[in-house]
This record gives C-alpha cells, structure tokens and sequence, in this order.
C-alpha cells in the first residue's frame, strides 16, 4: 500500500482528533484532559496519533493500524515532538516491532471495552455505595492485597469518586470512577482474593455502569489481555465493544 510522503498532518486541538478518530470513545476519553492547554493530534496513512497531558505526565495515544502507528509515533520522536512524553499507548503490536520503532520498557498488552447499555441487575448490588474521604486508608489497603500494580489510587485528581463493597466494617471490593468528557470510566477494580468467586465483582461493576451511564452516553474500562476471566466477566455485563492495546513507558 502506497504511503503518505507528504508526512504528518498536524490537528490541532481536541476537535480535530475526535473528527479524524470519528468520535471513538478512547479517544474521547483520553483528549479530556483537565489541563487548560489543548491536546495536539496529527494524523498520517490512517493513523491518528494524539499528546495529552495525563495524571502521570505527558502520554502519546494512537488508533489505526498498530504497525504504521508504531511508525508513526517513531516519526514524531524523531522530531523532537515526543519530549516529555512518559508512556504510548497504542493499538496492539508485537513488543519486537515496537521495540525497533521505539526505546521503550514494560509493555504491556490489555483490551479497551465499552458499553453503552446499563447490564441486568445482580444479587448483592445493594451492597455497592460510594466511598469517602475517610475511607481511602482502606482503599489503599485492599488494593495493595488485590490489585497493586494499578496507577489508580486515592488522592487522584482524575477519580470523581470510590465506589465499594463492605463486609461488615471491612472493605472487600472497589472501583473508582474516572468520567471525563461525556464518557464513564471504570479504573483500578479489585476484589479481596477472599470473596472472589461470590458475584462481588460483578454486582460492583454493574451497579458503577448504570450509575456512569445516568450522565454518560457510554461506560469504559480496561482489562489485561490475559485477565481472562474479567474478560469473561465484562462481556456478560454487556462491554461487547474492544480494541485490543499495547501500552509502554518511553525511555529516554
């Protein structure tokens, strides 16, 4: 297939990433960054590559083909237009190819889902109910026992709020809600090992979707790709909709 000579075509401002990326919800989210200054996107042989400032710095984004995205982000590190940026997050690649294209560390390979349909309820839903402020000690606790490589934490400036399940006055499930931008996000869900198994999870993550989905045309959240039962999980409550990701920290 021929290729674009004339080089990348720079869009500027959140707009024109979301018309060239035609409205994608992971773009949506990712260009709805509470920073004042306007994310810059530029696009090239099918591919739209975007830099937003993020809860943990610069992050460069991209949708289309993941070989030529690769390339493409390797383009725009080449003239300087990656500086500052932490992390890239693109469509799924083999970690060799992207390793040719860029010095990166720590791949990882995860799926983005989304849905726009509020699941059936589930047994054990009214058990689910925000958290707060004062209940981030055991936030932090229980995510440290059940999920401690997620950036997700109390004390982000991007979490809207804790939701959480309680066993008596121990806390064995929760999720945070990270909306922005007209699109619902569901990040850093974890489950104490010791109830796992007993429906907690999914009563948690259908109960945070429909409440996401009272003010948001749609509801994400991502999943690592060998995390195959929460896949499973998440296909049951209707998050039928993925794209398959690989993301890495940039060196340098």
């Amino acid at each position: 297939m021929p290729q674009d000579n004339a080089g990348p075509v720079e869009l500027a401002g959140r707009d024109r990433i979301l018309a060239a990326t035609g409205h994608h919800p992971y773009a949506r989210l990712t260009t709805a960054s509470r920073e004042p200054r306007e994310p810059r996107g530029f696009a090239q042989d099918g591919v739209t590559a975007w830099i937003v400032c993020w809860s943990r710095g610069l992050i460069a984004c991209a949708l289309g083909g993941s070989e030529r995205a690769a390339g493409l982000l390797s383009l725009l590190a080449s003239r300087g237009e990656l500086s500052g940026v932490r992390r890239v997050n693109l469509p799924r690649v083999d970690h060799a190819v992207l390793a040719a294209h860029l010095p990166v560390t720590s791949p990882d390979d995860w799926d983005f889902r989304w849905t726009r349909t509020a699941p059936p309820g589930q047994p054990g839903q009214d058990r689910v109910a925000p958290l707060a402020r004062d209940d981030d000690p055991m936030i932090v606790e229980l995510l440290e026992r059940a999920f401690p490589s997620t950036f997700t934490r109390p004390g982000d400036a991007m979490v809207r709020c804790w939701y959480g399940v309680r066993d008596g006055t121990r806390l064995v499930a929760c999720g945070a809600d990270r909306s922005r931008g007209g699109v619902g996000s569901i990040s850093a869900v974890a489950v104490d090992p010791a109830v796992r198994g007993q429906g907690v999870g999914t009563a948690l993550i259908a109960t945070m979707t429909r409440e996401l989905l009272a003010d948001c045309d749609v509801v994400t959240l991502g999943v690592m790709a060998d995390n195959h039962s929460a896949g499973r999980l998440y296909q049951r409550l209707g998050y039928v909709h993925t794209v398959a990701r690989t993301s890495a920290m940039l060196a340098g």
